[in-house]
């Protein structure tokens, strides 16, 4: 891994996660329907093209903002290169695979740097046996 990939796959730095979550939610606007519910996790996404399921290199470490049965809304330091992302939920074993639409990208400059808020609508889900992924939750 290249010292470019280290940094695109860099999880957004805790303390961005942990204090400003709630000042970046209220500067967005809200257009979703459903209940969301605070959900401060690490998970993962790549990019989806043509149905084809991302490789494990392709997932990149996500900090979670919140969630609802509708969509999910996370912070990156790599905004997503493609319209539909896969995006993971859920803690080992049971870890699912949601294809979904970027619904919004918002560039918020840090102090640690630059940050990209997603928000994003699930589509539908893939059945992926974890097993054939458990690489890159050990990377």
């Amino acid at each position: 891994m290249s010292s470019n990939d280290a940094a695109i796959n860099a999880p957004v730095p805790s303390e961005l996660a942990q204090d400003d979550i709630g000042s970046i939610e209220l500067a967005v606007d809200e257009r979703r329907t459903e209940t969301r519910q605070p959900y401060n996790a690490i998970q993962r996404f790549a990019p989806y093209r043509a149905g084809i399921v991302p490789t494990p290199e392709m997932f990149h470490k996500i900090r979670c903002c919140n969630i609802s049965s509708g969509g999910l809304a996370f912070l990156t330091r790599l905004a997503p290169e493609t319209p539909m992302i896969v995006v993971t939920t859920g803690e080992e074993p049971d870890v699912d695979f949601h294809t979904a639409r970027v619904a919004s990208i918002k560039e918020i400059a840090t102090s640690a740097g630059t940050v990209y808020r997603i928000g994003c609508q699930f589509i539908g889900r893939l059945h992926l046996s974890l097993t054939a992924v458990i690489g890159w939750f050990l990377g």
